[in-house]
């Protein structure tokens, strides 16, 4: 008896991902999410783009601003974020720094509020 190799053919990249934790009930819906990070994303020269979304414990992806067991979604946009705040200096004034290509935004799980933002 002969066994042949059997070796799969990948059409695509591959992503690896880890399962998603499960989040209680009541929060925002993906779409509530993602319509909510978008309004609070600094103005962009182009639509932005959601890159990733990720719903967890804020603990998983924030800086110590609220309780770590706190549930949030993390929103990844992509866009071409102009800097909200501008230095001031005396004359002439400084230009505003480069413009971010991406923009990760922390929401609340359950009401969408604000709770921090970083740009790459």
């Amino acid at each position: 008896m002969t066994l042949a190799a059997v070796m799969p053919i990948v059409l695509g990249p591959i992503a690896c991902t880890s399962p998603a934790p499960i989040a209680p009930g009541g929060g925002l819906s993906l779409d509530e999410a993602v319509a909510a990070a978008l309004k609070l994303a600094p103005p962009s020269s182009v639509a932005p783009t959601v890159n990733w979304t990720a719903v967890g414990q804020y603990g998983n992806y924030g800086h110590a601003l609220v309780p770590a067991e706190t549930w949030v979604w993390s929103i990844g946009l992509a866009g071409d974020f102009k800097a909200v705040v501008c230095p001031t200096s005396p004359a002439p004034p400084r230009p505003c720094g480069p413009v971010a290509r991406t923009q990760r935004i922390v929401i609340d799980y359950y009401t969408g509020a604000f709770i921090e933002s970083s740009v790459d």
